[in-house]
């Protein structure tokens, strides 16, 4: 019986915009490992397929009997494979996504320290030498 998990492993690769090598490590395998399935040489074990179906948010079954070529972005970090409701989140722009998290975290801090400078200025204020109203 055919599947796809060469083809798919190979896209999850380069849509996550990592070296074979780094896939590897986060699931704790050699580059060579990883050349090997997408080359069909070696097939997972199934440990790895769960692994790495957990790392994505997609199904075993995906992963090994569909060729997520055919998926396309929701945009809102999901995949729709065409003509199904079915929805895969997590394929597709896995770096960007991340990168967009550590933005979103900085930009929490920054809107955090500056509550904190606005909270220092209003208490200042309220001591009597001035009626300046601060607002986020």
């Amino acid at each position: 019986m055919d599947n796809y998990i060469g083809l798919n492993i190979s896209k999850l690769v380069s849509c996550s915009n990592l070296t074979k090598e780094a896939f590897g490590r986060l699931f704790e395998l050699k580059r060579g490992a990883i050349s090997s399935y997408i080359d069909g040489k070696a097939l997972p074990k199934i440990e790895t397929l769960q692994k790495i179906s957990a790392h994505y948010h997609i199904s075993i079954d995906d992963l090994v009997n569909r060729d997520i070529e055919n998926f396309t972005e929701t945009g809102k970090g999901e995949m729709l494979l065409s003509g199904e409701e079915k929805t895969v989140s997590g394929v597709g722009n896995c770096l960007e996504c991340e990168k967009l998290k550590e933005k979103i975290d900085l930009l929490e801090q920054v809107i955090e320290a500056k509550s904190e400078t606005i909270k220092a200025l209003q208490s200042k204020d309220s001591d009597g030498s001035s009626k300046r109203q601060y607002s986020a």
